[in-house]
């Protein structure tokens, strides 16, 4: 999950365990496994490159926004699964 209104960019990895009701002031980012670590996703939507471009697209001024459209333009590496996996350094969320 992903906040895109107010405080914007916040990710979260949303847990198996965990209950929470959904509203429109967050997006909901669903990575294909097969290409992607949703883990290696979540750090890098928290990483400097991704946050500025992010912030260098927003809209609002008292209230910052991002649209879903908005979100699909940004940067996401494409690295292979297997390389992701292997280098591993990426700490996992709990």
């Amino acid at each position: 999950m992903f906040s895109i209104i107010g405080t914007i960019g916040e990710p979260y990895l949303v847990r198996n365990s965990d209950r929470w009701g959904i509203s429109s002031s967050v997006a909901i980012v669903r990575p294909k496994r097969d290409i992607i670590d949703p883990a290696f996703l979540l750090y890098w939507f928290k990483g400097p490159v991704f946050q500025s471009a992010l912030f260098g697209i927003k809209g609002g001024v008292a209230q910052g926004y991002v649209s879903l459209e908005m979100i699909r333009s940004l940067p996401v590496p494409q690295f292979s699964l297997p390389i992701l996996l292997r280098s591993a350094t990426v700490p996992r969320p709990l």
